[in-house]
């Protein structure tokens, strides 16, 4: 650019350039260089011009700093004061020459001899201003003293404000910090709240941290006794020093345990707080030593020129002793499997030694940080519920695309009927995952330990878990009520009745007058009441149960609560036909479960069930959200993905469609067919069944499945009030659909079955026949 424009401004320069050299050579004054700075701005800086002024500025401060050296310590006081200043101005008027970039400017922040000649000049200089510094300190010691004797009062006014401080920085460090310490001990568990987890991390960098705010508020009462004193230097120095090791023990504690859960005592993590210590010393050195010159007050010339090119110097050898710190964890880690199919990774592996290690192992470890950035960006987008959906179904597909061939190559036996009991879903276990549903749980909770009567409904499709959750509601209000648990038999609700007085304590035989005066009596209880849709008919008048009901929940006591679970479409059916008769206190839907909850069901009736599942037949995708689980982990994350996928959250469709997963096979390591392998529990993809047969279904087989549906276990009567056939045709019906796999019947009562309950819900729900 400076070229350019000094071919543009040639003619004029000509002359100004001969005004120029006529000037003095040297300038009394800081007035005459900023006119010289000034004149050549306007003829924006043409090169020679800029030289020529360079060359005078070396000359002219050259003198002045002699002069100041020959005169000693004669010169003092405000003459010395004076002096200094049309050095730094000149000084300043250097700093804008230089940074125009001409030829003599670079000369003079080079390493040649022009450099080391500015150098020498610089080094003169900072001579000169720390003169300055010391005469204006004795100076203000003067002043001080004299202050002092004149008046103590602002001294002692200062002392007791820094014993004040002293007290109070000791008290924290031995009273306050040793109890945060026990709190945060006290939750020291994986679900600490958030108050335990910002005790935590203070504590990681407390000592540095500490530190620095003592000792800044003890230099802020000392600096507005001791103004004389260059303070900028002091605070320099605390900044670089315990802020710096307070962002190397910070960024620790980030990137070991906010993001992998590392602890400090693994052999990753000791490595890692070894590589953040060397870097962070190198920079708090090279940022020291900045701060300070800066803090002189004088600008940067060629010292900052060549402090530039050291700072370049030193990172380099920095640089190859973290690559051979890191060097046996990066070829290790990228020895895994999902890394190995990267180009670079096999060159990076063939190089593992040699001169080129250390060339392959930057470019593994950058290839590790872009890879896990990746996931991690990924995973972010990965939480969206529409994004998840899509890949769980592209999971899907793949695994039914690369496991088909697998069902051509073997033949699979069925696990034992003891086994796959493991995994009925109607099955109650012991197993609880306090985290499902756990803000409607509470919130039940809540209203249900109140003294006031409460009537509450809790729905949910087939399989979403009521009967558990309804389980854990209870356990939780042991303790603080009585609790009655009751199961809703099938037929209406003088069969019920019985079965809530033998929950309360009373005989199985007991008359209903005894019934009803128990719940009348003022001892504070909660009755559960599950699968509450046997009482109620998707027909005329098929509330009428429902209604007896609540009329007994109303003429009870008002210490008793009541908490019903019903299924959703037979409460999409109460919605619409009840009008105004119900009014519910909390009418509660459960939230469907996620993979992780998913994953923890079915290794949980794996544990039970003593089976330990192959996934070897399968190519399952790898989860980008789970880098550092076990292989088998990972597919069987992956694997429930796809079961959460298909049975929209419902852990009752996953355990079945689990169950139509696991065979007895015989597969070798490479999870190929072998005849010559043990026998082992082996997982396959589940067949679906197609939906081409219900389809085409006639209206009468869509209203007698919405009818079973809404009642889940209906008989033969149930169906005929509730779609208006006579018995013949309901039985023609009944039995088709049997016949067809669509119905299993039990004791007289017909449900639909567990391979068709998603396929004939969506069926139903998309022509409008059924809302869940």
């Amino acid at each position: 650019m400076v070229k350019n424009n000094y071919k543009l401004v040639w003619p004029a320069f000509l002359l100004l350039y001969a005004v120029f050299l006529s000037l003095p050579c040297f300038a009394d004054s800081d007035v005459q260089w900023q006119s010289r700075l000034q004149q050549l701005e306007r003829e924006r800086f043409p090169e020679a011009g800029v030289d020529s002024a360079l060359r005078e500025i070396y000359r002219d401060l050259n003198q002045k700093i002699k002069a100041l050296d020959k005169q000693g310590e004669a010169v003092e006081g405000e003459r010395l004061q004076a002096d200094w200043q049309q050095v730094r101005a000149i000084l300043n008027v250097r700093a804008e020459l230089l940074a125009t970039g001409s030829h003599s400017a670079e000369k003079m922040l080079g390493f040649g001899p022009a450099g080391v000649r500015n150098l020498q000049l610089e080094i003169r200089a900072y001579q000169v201003l720390l003169r300055v510094i010391s005469d204006r300190s004795r100076t203000g010691w003067q002043q001080f003293s004299a202050d002092m004797r004149l008046s103590p009062i602002p001294l002692i006014y200062a002392l007791v404000q820094a014993v004040l401080v002293i007290v109070l920085f000791v008290m924290w460090r031995r009273r306050i910090v040793p109890r945060l310490k026990a709190y945060s001990k006290q939750h020291s568990g994986s679900e600490r709240p958030i108050g335990a987890t910002l005790i935590w991390w203070y504590l990681r960098i407390r000592s540095p941290f500490e530190w620095y705010v003592f000792l800044t508020i003890l230099l802020g009462i000392v600096s507005s006794l001791l103004f004389f004193v260059p303070m900028g230097i002091v605070t320099g120095i605390l900044d670089w020093l315990l802020l710096g090791a307070t962002a190397i023990y910070a960024l620790d504690t980030l990137l070991g345990y906010g993001f992998h859960g590392a602890r400090g005592d693994d052999e990753k993590a000791v490595l890692r707080l070894r590589s953040i210590k060397l870097v962070g010393y190198v920079v708090i050195i090279i940022g020291l030593l900045s701060s300070l010159l800066t803090s002189l007050g004088l600008v940067w010339g060629t010292i900052g020129s060549w402090f530039s090119a050291v700072f370049w110097l030193i990172s380099l050898p920095v640089v190859a002793v973290l690559l051979r710190w890191w060097r046996p964890y990066v070829f290790k880690t990228l020895r895994r499997r999902h890394y190995r199919k990267a180009p670079l990774v096999g060159w990076a592996l063939e190089h593992q030694s040699g001169a080129l290690s250390l060339v392959a192992c930057l470019l593994g470890g950058l290839f590790i940080v872009i890879y896990r950035l990746g996931i991690y960006i990924l995973t972010l987008v990965n939480e969206q519920e529409m994004v998840r959906t899509w890949m769980a179904y592209l999971f899907r597909i793949e695994v039914a695309r690369q496991s088909a061939k697998d069902r051509d190559l073997q033949q699979m036996k069925a696990l034992p009927t003891e086994a796959l009991a493991h995994f009925e879903p109607n099955v109650l276990t012991d197993y609880v995952d306090d985290s499902i549903a756990v803000d409607q749980r509470l919130e039940l909770a809540e209203i249900c330990r109140d003294d006031k009567p409460t009537i509450s409904v809790v729905h949910a499709p087939r399989g979403m878990g009521r009967s558990s959750f309804l389980t854990a509601l209870a356990k939780d209000m042991q303790g603080d009520k009585s609790v009655a648990l009751v199961q809703t038999p099938c037929g209406d609700f003088s069969t019920l009745l019985p079965a809530i007085g033998e929950a309360l304590g009373l005989d199985a035989a007991a008359p209903m007058r005894d019934i009803v005066n128990l719940l009348k009596e003022d001892e504070p209880r909660v009755v559960f009441l599950d699968d509450v849709q046997r009482l109620i008919k998707p027909t005329i008048n098929g509330l009428k149960e429902l209604d007896r009901l609540v009329r007994l929940m109303r003429h009870s006591s008002a210490a008793v609560s009541w908490v019903m679970a019903i299924e959703t479409s037979c409460w999409r059916f109460v919605e619409l036909a009840r009008g105004e008769r119900f009014i519910f206190d909390r009418e509660i839907t459960l939230p469907g479960w996620n993979e992780r909850q998913i994953a923890e069901l079915i290794e949980a009736r794996n544990k039970a069930a003593a089976i330990d599942p192959n996934f070897s037949a399968l190519v399952l995708p790898r989860q980008l959200n789970r880098p550092a689980d076990s292989e088998v982990e990972a597919a069987l994350g992956s694997y429930s993905r796809i079961l959460w996928e298909y049975s929209k959250g419902s852990p009752g469709i996953s355990l079945f469609l689990w169950q139509q997963s696991i065979f007895i096979g015989r597969l070798n390591d490479l999870g190929e067919p072998d005849d010559q392998s043990d026998e082992q529990v082996v997982v396959r993809l589940f067949d679906i069944p197609s939906t081409a047969s219900i389809e085409s279904m006639s209206v009468t087989l869509l209203l007698a499945l919405r009818a079973i549906m809404q009642l889940e276990w209906a008989s033969k009567e149930e169906v005929a009030s509730c779609i208006n056939l006579s018995s013949e045709e309901v039985i023609d019906t009944l039995r088709r659909l049997v016949s067809g796999g669509y119905l299993v019947a039990d004791d007289g009562r017909y449900s639909v079955a567990w391979p068709w309950y998603h396929a004939i819900t969506t069926l139903l729900t998309r022509q409008h026949l059924l809302r869940l």
